[in-house]
């Protein structure tokens, strides 16, 4: 647990002053905690430690322009949703949903996979109808903006794709339209749905 505290305060070390270093000791320390708690024997505690590893992955990976550490973003928020479930936990079913789709967004940014869009919009709204359903209302206006975002990148690559067959296999992003409100990544509480979420800004 010491390990797991450890990464939150470096993540927001970064957070406040862009320290590429202190996010490589959050990843380490996430990666140490999440060792410490088996998944079978403490798989809520594993999972959210799950989640706010791949969150911390991702601005390390968008930062560096790393296929492989968003790659292991995607594999940590889809082991962590192996323990979640809309089912159990509603509203952290969908924050792990939303943290996966923003991953899936910045794969297809540094890599131009069109699969990658299509799936980040698919998990924006899987997390959308979730807190629709359960009247999380600022979490659904802000993945509700990424969905957005994201639909706008596939229609225009599909546009693009209609006119140029090669777009079939890879398309661009505008600067304009990836960037993150990273500083609402976090796990923990809120006022209204018990988790964090970030926005495609």
């Amino acid at each position: 647990m010491i390990k797991y505290r450890l990464g939150c305060v470096l993540y927001k070390v970064d957070m406040a002053i862009g320290d590429d270093n202190a996010l490589r000791e959050a990843i380490h320390a996430c990666q140490a905690s999440r060792q410490a708690f088996n998944r079978y024997t403490h798989p809520i505690r594993w999972s959210e430690v799950s989640n706010t590893l791949a969150q911390i992955l991702q601005v390390y990976g968008d930062n560096i322009r790393s296929l492989p550490v968003l790659e292991y973003a995607v594999k940590c928020s889809v082991q962590s949703l192996q323990v979640r479930t809309p089912d159990t936990a509603p509203l952290q079913w969908a924050s792990i949903q939303n943290t996966l789709g923003s991953a899936f967004f910045l794969l297809a940014k540094h890599s131009g996979e069109w699969e990658y869009m299509r799936q980040s919009g698919e998990a924006f709204r899987m997390a959308l109808l979730v807190y629709r359903d359960h009247n999380a209302g600022r979490m659904a206006i802000i993945t509700e903006r990424n969905l957005q975002r994201a639909e706008r990148q596939i229609n225009s690559s599909s546009e693009q794709h209609a006119q140029d067959p090669v777009w079939a296999q890879s398309f661009n992003i505008t600067d304009e339209s990836y960037s993150f409100d990273w500083g609402s990544f976090l796990s923990g509480s809120s006022n209204d749905t018990g988790s964090h979420v970030s926005e495609v800004a």
